[in-house]
Formats: C-alpha cells, structure tokens, sequence
C-alpha cells in the first residue's frame, strides 16, 4: 500500500538522479504509547513495481534488488528535504487546566521571646527573625493530553493518511494518488 508523487525531485547525496514522479511507501510504523507519538518510515521507490524486489525470505535480504529505491533526501523546487528519519506525528489533543504554583517570601519582622538576665529574672527580649509567607497562584495553561485513540479503526491506515497529508503539503493535494 503506497502513493504515487507527481512532482520533480532530485536525490540528494546519492545517485543524484532526477525524477518526475516516484512512489512512497511506509516501511516501518511505531506508536509510543508514553509520549504519545506516532513514527512512521517511508521509502521513494521509482515506481510500485520496484518497491515489491523485497525478498520473501528474510535471509535473502542482502542480496536484493535496491536499483529501484530512491533517497529520502531529495530537493523539490529549491527546498532540501530529509526524510531518512522517522516522520513524527503526535497523538495529542489540547486541553486546558488549572495550574497551582506556589512561591515563597522572607520578611525581617520584629519577635518577642523569654530569656533570661544574669540573675536569673525571667526578661522579655527580642530579635529579629526572617519569616516565611508561602504565596499560591493558579493560572489556566494548554497542555497537550496524550490521546492515543485520536487512532480509530487500523493504526496503520491511521499512520498512511497522516504521511499522506504530510507529502500533500510539500507537493500538492492532486499530486499524490494511491497505488494500492
């Protein structure tokens, strides 16, 4: 399951090679569940028929047909793009709450004590203290809650239509077709 880019791109560190359109395709997919992120790979193939060289067995991995993948890092109309490393997306929601902070103050004030003189009278003295007022304060601040079902239905076709709206962005709605 992947989609089509129509839109010219030029491999950064690599072959180099020039393309007017190229097909993408998830590689991998993580949700964090502690922070609330998803971390989708892709790969650029020349075409579908490329992406499908993947061995069937996992030992003949190395000696695959790679000739059809294309680099992550690419340049399209001016702009450097890397994508070789996982797109993030977070699966959050905003929320506002109530946040209690609480602070402190010294102040040099003035108290009595009971002491005693040479004697032995019982005197009433006294010295200065610095003494300590606690202050509270609630301000409303946005958080983002982590909200893992913002996924309904397949994590995976959840993870396909964000990378999807993601290369949209970059190239143009009409310009990104499904070749499932």
């Amino acid at each position: 399951m992947g989609f089509i880019v129509t839109g010219s791109i030029t491999e950064s560190g690599g072959q180099n090679r020039a393309v007017d359109s190229f097909y993408v395709r998830i590689e991998n997919y993580v949700i964090h569940k502690t922070t609330g992120d998803l971390f989708a790979n892709t790969a650029h193939y020349i075409s579908k028929d490329s992406s499908s060289a993947h061995p069937v067995y996992k030992e003949d991995f190395v000696g695959m047909d790679a000739s059809g993948m294309l680099s992550n890092q690419f340049t399209h109309n001016d702009t450097v793009y890397n994508f070789s490393y996982p797109h993030e997306f977070h699966l959050t929601e905003s929320v506002q709450i109530t946040e209690t902070s609480y602070s402190s103050s010294f102040e040099d004030q003035s108290v009595e004590y009971i002491d005693f003189d040479d004697d032995g009278n019982e005197i009433t003295a006294t010295r200065i203290e610095a003494i300590e007022t606690i202050h509270t304060s609630s301000e409303e601040v946005t958080k983002s809650r982590i909200d893992i079902n913002v996924i309904t239905g397949s994590a995976y076709q959840y993870a396909y239509k964000v990378v999807k709206d993601k290369y949209k962005d970059i190239f143009g709605a009409s310009n990104i077709n499904d070749e499932i």
